[in-house]
């Protein structure tokens, strides 16, 4: 350990460098680097010392100076001369500077955030922090106010099942946001990456929160971890996994859970550039992130480099040198430069990449087109100056984590300040977070049909039948879930038992109200629903169990809602499968508005679809109107289709649900458009209007493999994109196998 720095507290929980989780391998590893005096790394390791004049005290201007940084083997030394770069303003984003946890529903600014590290931006601009020392997740919103989203401030590995903000958490590094509004937390210290959901629930996806380096090709929540200290998500369903001190990447497969190992060979070393990612070695991996061409970059901190991994697995080097620590090279290619510790990484929509230069305590960028890196922000010395002028005047102290918001504003999280500071303008706005994966196909027991799919008011009698091929005694449980998403909170929630009782989930989503036995008189009641025995039965017969439900809904479900089913026995379960939709009064008035679609439901391979939409001004307002068919709001794999009003043009998204690779067709003549799921034809299509309303008729042709029950989401903008619809269920339609 070397002596002599004023950070050395950090060795407590910074984790992948403190010897204390040096095995012999990586002490050996690590041994060609030289301590030098109290250069700061800020993980207790001075991993080469860099000799340099001080800055020109005139403003903007750097003078020639000499750099040399030593290893145990050799020495470099570089002349650079100034380097002009466009400087952006930062600004004070969050923190005061305090090393506590508080001032939550207050202004950011004034809150204190005790070591942030990890950031993650949501498309509606909130900006989620990793209050690393505080064991909590923040949440800054648009208005500027901070609130806690996970995590109760005590140190320990609690709460998996429950709300995330009574959870416990430990040294909480990296985060990742997907287009759904989950959020996966490295929780590092509990060797665990945990969820939270969209509606606030914690569970732990990868981990068994004892340390190892275990469980590749099974289920994540089987495996080993050593201080998973950072996540990222591609736009394929994977969770990227900087398993730190086994010194490689993990993934995880979101839609099977099933996790293996995607770079880094576990030996703590410099090499294999050129070859599969699996075979090369990294040191203490501190950061992920992808881009959208499904690269993966990786900070390799021990070796002082970023590496990127190809979408067919190839690693390389593309900032750092892989041997020595220093700070030189601006200006140059980036492979030519020296860099010390990055502990960040992230990609803009351009693919320019931004590292944290943790170790010189700025933040440095590598331009996508030229690959030269230059500083962005921070200098010589560590401190926090510099708000409200160039970025590049500025001063940071250990910047860690980076998020780029929809704007191309660049965020910062100044660790040892305890900030976030904000660089405006400084980059690509970068695609949308991806959707979370479609859930898992179905295994048997199977909910074969349901019915009404589409239904409207404030009472109904469901009917549903589950098959199983070891006939119908072996269903043990089948569940039905009226609700906007698949959250038992707040929601009619059913449970039916072989024993032919029926319950009723609570408002809490987390425990069963006392039950009843179907053909009788009783009831059930939540906030949501009434469920009357009466009219309600369960009747099997052969290898099929048709379980009917007489429900009445209460205002509080009022609203679009989407039917979902499931049935287990006591070894398979089906999954939940979306069998329909719901609309109970009084119905939302704000326009713009889809409004439904005709025919709102049925079975057929092919169909012509009235869609209507509306705008409470006039329909010429409209600019794009949108239908999605899937099991999920999900855009891939999807018959997922727009009209654009002003050109008449029909547009159907590609099977990876990219808007931008739309193919598109003017609705005339005899054009078709495909993707794996549907057809959509020209001929039979037509769009008419009145004062108020748009209908869009499409002719519309499933393909074999899209079989299945799906809903049918509709959602509308305003000319200009002024006004956006949220969007609704509408629909329910089930695709033939044949």
């Amino acid at each position: 350990m070397c002596r002599g720095s004023p950070h050395h507290k950090l060795y407590r929980d910074a984790a992948p460098f403190n010897v204390r989780y040096l095995n012999a391998a990586a002490t050996r590893a690590l041994s060609r680097f030289r301590c030098a005096g109290a250069q700061r790394d800020g993980m207790n390791m001075r991993m080469g010392k860099i000799r340099r004049t001080e800055k020109s005290k005139i403003t903007g201007i750097r003078v020639p100076r000499l750099v040399c940084s030593f290893s145990a083997a050799s020495a470099v030394c570089l002349l650079l001369i100034a380097w002009p770069a466009q400087a952006q303003t930062i600004s004070l984003f969050a923190g005061n500077g305090n090393t506590t946890s508080s001032g939550d529903g207050g202004s950011a600014t004034a809150a204190a955030i005790n070591e942030p590290s990890g950031l993650a931006i949501d498309p509606a601009g909130d900006v989620y922090i990793s209050d690393t020392n505080g064991w909590r997740v923040r949440r800054v919103n648009p208005a500027g106010i901070i609130s806690t989203v996970a995590g109760n401030g005590t140190y320990g590995a609690t709460g998996d099942g429950g709300q995330a903000i009574n959870a416990s958490f430990s040294d909480v590094f990296g985060i990742a946001l997907d287009g759904a509004g989950n959020l996966y937390v490295a929780d590092a210290s509990n060797r665990r990456v945990r969820k939270v959901t969209a509606a606030g629930i914690v569970t732990t996806i990868a981990g068994t929160g004892v340390q190892g380096n275990t469980g590749d090709g099974g289920l994540a929540t089987n495996a080993t971890l050593n201080r998973p200290i950072a996540v990222a998500l591609d736009a394929a369903g994977n969770l990227y996994i900087c398993d730190s001190s086994n010194h490689n990447v993990r993934r995880v497969n979101l839609t099977t859970g099933l996790i293996t190992t995607y770079a880094g060979n576990g030996v703590p070393a410099f090499a294999g550039d050129g070859g599969l990612a699996t075979a090369a070695s990294l040191m203490f991996p501190l950061a992920v992130a992808t881009d959208k061409s499904g690269n993966l970059y990786v900070a390799d901190a021990g070796n002082n480099c970023i590496r990127r991994v190809s979408s067919a697995g190839v690693i390389a080097t593309v900032a750092g040198n892989g041997n020595l620590s220093g700070f030189a090279g601006d200006g140059a290619a980036a492979t030519a430069a020296l860099i010390n510790l990055p502990s960040g990484v992230a990609v803009d929509g351009a693919g320019s990449l931004f590292i944290a230069d943790s170790g010189n305590n700025r933040l440095r960028k590598v331009d996508a087109t030229s690959g030269i890196i230059s500083t962005m922000a921070g200098g010589d010395g560590n401190g926090s100056s510099g708000d409200g002028g160039p970025a590049t005047n500025s001063l940071l102290d250990y910047p860690w984590g980076i998020a780029i918001d929809s704007t191309g504003a660049l965020y910062i999280a100044d660790r040892m300040n305890n900030r976030i500071r904000k660089i405006s303008g400084a980059a690509v706005p970068p695609p949308p977070p991806p959707l979370p994966p479609a859930p898992a196909p179905s295994s048997t027991p199977t909910v074969t049909s349901f019915t009404p799919a589409a239904a409207t008011g404030t009472a109904q009698t469901y009917s549903l039948q589950i098959g199983e091929a070891s006939g119908w005694q072996d269903i043990d449980v089948v569940n039905v879930l009226i609700n906007r998403s698949l959250d038992g909170r707040q929601a009619c929630y059913l449970a039916y038992s072989q024993t032919n009782m029926l319950y009723l989930v609570n408002d809490n989503g987390d425990g069963l109200l006392p039950g009843m036995p179907l053909n009788g008189s009783g009831t059930l009641a939540n906030s949501q629903c009434v469920v009357t025995g009466a009219g309600s039965s369960a009747v099997g017969s052969g290898n099929t169990l048709t379980l009917t439900l007489n429900i009445s809904f209460t205002s509080a479900l009022a609203g679009d809602r989407v039917v979902y089913a499931a049935a287990r026995t006591l070894t398979l379960n089906s999954g939940w499968q979306t069998m329909g939709v719901l609309s109970v009064p009084p119905w939302p008035s704000n326009f713009p508005n889809g409004i439904g679609t005709t025919p709102s439901s049925g079975s057929a391979a092919s169909a012509t679809f009235a869609f209507t939409f509306g705008d409470a001004n006039t329909a010429a307002n409209l600019q794009t109107a949108w239908a999605l068919f899937n099991t999920a709001l999900d855009g891939r794999s999807a018959c997922y289709i727009a009209y654009y009003r002003p050109g008449n043009q029909v547009l159907l998204y590609p099977d990876n649900g990219d808007p931008s690779k739309a193919a598109s067709m003017v609705l005339a003549g005899a054009n078709t458009l495909s993707n794996s799921q549907c057809t959509i034809s020209a001929q039979g299509s037509s769009v008419a209007a009145n004062v108020s309303q748009l209908t869009v008729n499409l002719n519309i042709t499933f393909k074999p493999a899209f079989a299945g029950p799906k809903a049918v989401w509709m959602a509308v903008q305003t000319m200009g994109g002024a006004q956006t619809s949220q969007w609704r269920p509408l629909g329910a339609w089930v695709v033939p196998s044949n």
